[in-house]
């Protein structure tokens, strides 16, 4: 529903994880288009390039209207996809808290509207309300899958 509604040519929903032995990333557990990096570092210095790992430090949005014109005006920008030509980042909150991640792309600039950051925000809602971001992995799981959105 989400990839449809969007529009978007790529989505992903990542789980924040967090260990006591190691730096916080992101896991990808559900995403729709071309495969992509199944795990993101939320460090600070790779949330110098990733704007995935940047709305997840911070807790807010990102939205790229023109990856080109991100780019030019010297913004970092971490490229999984050459044709990507917009993005819009939207932490997952739990009240302060963020506990994941939607990624949604497109190949085309100035894509994302108020009506697909509403769409993201109430997916968002809905994944921290069902604690679907929230489960134990052990190492034999195999987090990333894809799925119609």
């Amino acid at each position: 529903l989400l990839a449809t509604t969007s529009r978007a040519d790529w989505t992903g929903i990542y789980r924040l994880e967090r260990s006591p032995n190691s730096d916080p990333f992101l896991v990808k557990e559900a995403y729709r288009g071309r495969p992509s990096r199944a795990i993101f570092p939320c460090t600070e210095e790779f949330a110098k390039t990733s704007n995935n790992a940047t709305a997840i430090r911070t807790g807010k949005i990102i939205l790229v209207e023109d990856v080109m014109e991100h780019i030019a005006a010297g913004k970092p920008y971490y490229e999984c996809d050459s044709q990507v030509r917009s993005e819009l980042c939207m932490p997952a909150m739990d009240g302060s808290r963020a506990v994941g991640l939607i990624d949604l792309e497109a190949f085309h600039p100035k894509h994302f509207n108020a009506a697909n950051i509403f769409i993201a925000a109430l997916t968002g809602l809905y994944l921290v309300t069902e604690k679907l971001l929230e489960r134990e992995v052990s190492e034999s799981d195999n987090p990333v899958t894809e799925v119609d959105l």
